[in-house]
């Protein structure tokens, strides 16, 4: 017996050893399966809380334990800002730096926190033993340690209850949402304007669409008509309908061009010496003809200036504001009379037209520039054909407006800069030598961008430009698209050296805009010989540093 006894206890030891070494084995294979998970499984030292000032300083949000008092026993707020914790708890607005708790001494204390909603929501959350979700509130909150800086924000505050032992606390993550307010604003506002762009496209297509059909079917009708009668009475009819349905399709067609233009920023005027009482002759000649085919019982009147005025301007821009402006007038007078000339108001040329038509609202005169705007619907027309005129206006240096009344009429008005000259002999010969005073609009004076980072060469610049040219200045080469955008200038001087887009970038932006626009290239002479300019955009070059002599001759040389 003793002999299995032994055999026994000795069997049984093997079973134990060899399970031991089955078990090692396999936990060896899990071991090199997944070592980091092994690893965690064999520590028990890794805790959260080895790892909880690390996890606070880290978060993009103040963590703040709070008792019933507001007192603040637990922050991440002095790790985040650097800066060493007191020795005694603080009341949660000091720790903060609000405003109205740090001008006041001690938080609650001052008289606007006596409205303050996170007092309000700590203490009611004491009261019902529950926490809180996403309160906005603004807060005014120093920043510097004199209290004479501050900032306005807006924070999104949450709490949870927690209940330690006896006592309770509040745990609050505070997070500063300001710039998320304010982009959402910008999108709220980006948003509601794509959204009234669609809704004034749309409304435009259907116009347009009405618009031009209108006139191709009295084109195509009419000259059926022509075709087929022999009534001289009648052709006569038929063609002043056809010309003038010609025209106000042409008119369509133009001004749906011209906001193409302005949409991609290739609006070009073409100035030439005219006589402005010559043109306005020749715009009544052609608007008393329009007249009479409608047959109203309306007087074109022309006020002609008591003296020749001949001047540089954009004739047909000129003529295209005065046309716009006069087909209103015809449209929207049924009797009375349409006035319209210029004359010289301290050097200016005012221009006007004024019409005994049915006028317009007070609180529609802020929207009569705006694209797209018809206020008689009943009327033909795009909607833009004041919101060009003001454009074209401006682009020559003058001013737009309107005065009107309901039921009594209105007077569109503009203005045109000028500038006395001296008579030039060889034109009073060619004018049967009759004495012809010469005017000659003073140009609204060149605008000039200057796209350079650095102070010295834009002041340099600036000293030699500033009084006969209006300067802009961009410091790098995205600032500069964006100033050409809003401005159009006539010339561009660019550092090609920028910070964040340099000018080579920024020149190829403006050259997908514009490829009239005179840029000049300013760098040193390595650099010019490094590239050949005018393939890269460029009209000219600038050597650095600036000589004097060098950059006169290329503005003499611009064309501009």
């Amino acid at each position: 017996m003793s002999i299995c006894y032994v055999f026994c206890v000795f069997l049984i030891i093997v079973i134990f050893l060899l399970l031991f070494l089955w078990k090692c084995r396999r936990e060896k294979k899990e071991k090199e399966k997944d070592p980091v998970q092994s690893k965690l499984k064999e520590s028990n030292k890794f805790s959260l809380s080895n790892y909880s000032e690390e996890i606070l300083q880290n978060l993009g949000v103040y963590i703040c334990i709070v008792n019933k008092q507001l007192q603040v026993v637990k922050t991440n707020y002095y790790d985040i800002n650097m800066t060493s914790e007191p020795k005694e708890p603080m009341l949660l607005g000091n720790v903060l730096k609000c405003k109205n708790g740090e001008d006041a001494g001690l938080c609650g204390e001052g008289e606007a926190c006596k409205h303050c909603l996170i007092r309000k929501f700590i203490t009611n959350s004491f009261i019902r033993q529950e926490g809180f979700d996403d309160l906005e509130v603004p807060m005014y909150l120093y920043i510097s340690r004199d209290k004479k800086k501050y900032i306005d924000c807006v924070v999104n505050i949450s709490a949870k209850l927690l209940n330690v032992e006896v006592d309770k606390y509040l745990l609050l993550t505070i997070n500063d949402i300001s710039k998320y307010k304010i982009l959402q604003k910008d999108l709220e506002i980006a948003r509601d304007q794509a959204t009234e762009a669609n809704e004034q496209k749309s409304a435009f297509i259907s116009n347009m669409s009405h618009e031009v059909r209108t006139p191709l079917n009295a084109i195509v009708g009419f000259s059926d008509l022509l075709i087929t009668t022999t009534d001289e009475t009648k052709k006569k009819s038929y063609i002043d309908i056809i010309h003038t349905n010609n025209e106000l399709l042409l008119s369509i067609v133009n001004d749906v061009l011209d906001l193409s233009k302005l949409e991609k920023g290739t609006f070009d005027l073409s100035y030439s010496k005219e006589d402005l009482n010559i043109v306005m002759c020749g715009l009544e000649e052609t608007f008393r003809r329009r007249l009479n085919i409608t047959g109203k019982p309306v007087q074109l009147i022309f006020i002609p200036s008591e003296e020749s005025c001949y001047i540089e301007i954009a004739k047909n821009r000129v003529i295209q504001v005065f046309s716009n402006l006069l087909t209103n007038a015809i449209k929207n007078t049924d009797k009375g009379s349409i006035t319209f000339g210029y004359n010289i108001q301290g050097g200016k040329i005012y221009c006007y037209v004024t019409d005994t038509g049915i006028g317009i609202p007070k609180n529609e005169i802020n929207n009569i520039f705006h694209r797209f705007i018809k206020l008689n619907v009943n009327k033909s027309g795009t909607g833009l054909g004041l919101s060009i005129s003001k454009f074209i206006v401006e682009k020559m240096g003058g001013q737009m407006g309107v005065e009107s009344e309901v039921g009594h009429g209105s007077t569109f008005w503009f203005t045109l800069p000028m500038q006395r000259m001296i008579p030039d002999e060889k034109k009073q010969e060619s004018s049967n030598n009759q004495k012809i005073i010469y005017n000659v609009i003073e140009r609204k004076k060149l605008k000039i961008l200057i796209a350079e980072h650095l102070d010295p060469e834009y002041n340099l610049l600036k000293d030699y430009l500033n009084e006969q040219y209006a300067l802009y200045r961009a410091f790098d080469g995205e600032e500069a698209v964006s100033i050409f955008f809003k401005e159009m200038p006539d010339i561009i001087f660019i550092d090609l050296m920028m910070p964040k887009v340099n000018g080579y970038e920024a020149t190829d932006a403006i050259r997908q805009i514009s490829t009239s626009v005179f840029i000049v290239a300013m760098a040193d002479l390595v650099e010019k010989e490094k590239i050949n300019f005018f393939l890269k955009g460029f009209n000219a070059f600038l050597s650095l540093p600036i000589n004097k002599q060098q950059l006169f001759d290329i503005l003499k040389t611009s064309g501009v």
